[in-house]
């Protein structure tokens, strides 16, 4: 599965809210700033993060989102972005995927099998998730197998 035509299209979108950001820094106070991307920015790259947050391409959406957080606080394009997320209390892409992902594992746990009803051996690890044996890469990447590995 190929994400790069919904990757570009978020990356546009992005580009057009970093370009609003841009224009209210000079009126509006950090915190104002955070709910506008709270409002505008963030709803366009978690839209589908749970299916293409482990695609090859992620890490373009993970820079528009580096560079708004830059924008917003006024620090220089080569500034480390680490404590600027920190400060303004925002998951960066890859920790909102991660989070996303436990979410919805939590949400579909019905869903999955648990090693306990695989076999009935009483082990200390009969709670955990059950992995199946995959021999295909595209299902290892995908969302069940990756939930299920990262619980």
């Amino acid at each position: 599965m190929n994400w790069k035509n919904h990757i570009e299209q978020i990356s546009h979108k992005l580009s057009v809210a970093c370009f609003m950001i841009r224009n209210l820094t000079h009126t509006l106070n950090t915190n104002i700033l955070r709910m506008v991307y709270f409002a505008y920015f963030q709803p366009i790259f978690q839209y589908g993060i749970i299916l293409g947050g482990n695609s090859t391409r992620a890490h373009q959406v993970f820079k528009q989102q580096k560079r708004v957080i830059r924008i917003m606080t006024g620090a220089g394009p080569r500034c480390s972005c680490r404590n600027l997320f920190k400060k303004l209390n925002i998951l960066p892409v890859p920790s909102r995927y991660i989070l996303s992902l436990m979410l919805f594992l939590i949400e579909n746990q019905q869903d999955f099998l648990t090693s306990a009803y695989v076999h009935d051996f009483d082990t200390r690890n009969k709670n955990h998730l059950y992995l199946p044996a995959l021999s295909l890469s595209c299902v290892q990447k995908g969302v069940l197998h990756s939930g299920e590995k990262n619980l």
